[in-house]
């Protein structure tokens, strides 16, 4: 997941330059045995991770028509080709479309905008990020990342969100994915959480709430790598 739409199609690159390099060549084999390439909408997602959707009351999302077909649709779209593949674009579409239709109040107003918007198969980001409507899976095992630091800075919206002291985005990422705060996480309870980060968190007083919600979380280990490592 990254927000800019040039880093995610820049991973998919690097997936398919993999595929490529690793692949067995059997002369004798159709296509000389190359299997074709996936397709990786459903992998890899051009969105917001800092923000999530507002938490909903138990709505039987898999009760709705249309939830079967799009968990169908996001799992036969990975290696279909052809008509194929647009069809079940199209059926992913209208399964989405259906979902809404019939969704009546079980969504939050402003959750079934984003939801019903959000299209994977634009180069476009979403401005928000839900594991369950754009990866088919509620939480994830290990979360792998390096969060910008130093120059950007985040919305006094997100930073009050987070209850953070300092504008530095890293800060946030870590109060996201550690479940700070009485924010959702897309991490599983005793998941990985791996990120590398500026280690001003553990010293500077703008970060002494994010210090506080970091040791109320379960921490595995935490690395302090001296810049001449990378001379």
């Amino acid at each position: 997941v990254d927000v800019q739409p040039i880093a995610t199609e820049i991973s998919k690159l690097r997936v398919f330059l993999s595929l490529i390099v690793d692949a067995k060549i059997d002369d004798i084999a159709e296509n000389r045995g190359i299997k074709p390439l996936p397709n990786l909408e459903f992998k890899f997602v051009t969105a917001n991770s800092l923000v999530g959707l507002e938490e909903e009351p138990l709505t039987f999302h898999e009760m709705l028509p249309g939830y079967q077909e799009l968990k169908d649709a996001r799992e036969l779209y990975f290696n279909s080709r052809g008509e194929d593949k647009s069809d079940i674009k199209h059926s992913f579409v209208n399964a989405q479309k259906l979902i809404i239709a019939n969704a009546g109040n079980l969504f939050r107003s402003n959750n079934l905008k984003k939801k019903a918007t959000w299209n994977p198969f634009k180069n476009e980001p979403a401005d928000f990020f839900d594991p369950e409507w754009m990866f088919g899976v509620l939480e994830f095992d290990i979360v792998i990342g390096n969060p910008p630091y130093g120059g950007t800075k985040i919305s006094d919206e997100v930073k009050n969100t987070f209850g953070l002291g300092s504008k530095d985005p890293y800060g946030a990422f870590l109060a996201r994915f550690l479940g700070g705060y009485n924010i959702p996480t897309p991490l599983k309870n005793r998941g990985v959480l791996a990120f590398i980060v500026s280690d001003t968190f553990m010293t500077i007083k703008s970060h002494l709430p994010l210090r506080r919600m970091i040791m109320q979380n379960y921490i595995h280990k935490m690395i302090r790598v001296h810049p001449d490592t990378f001379k």
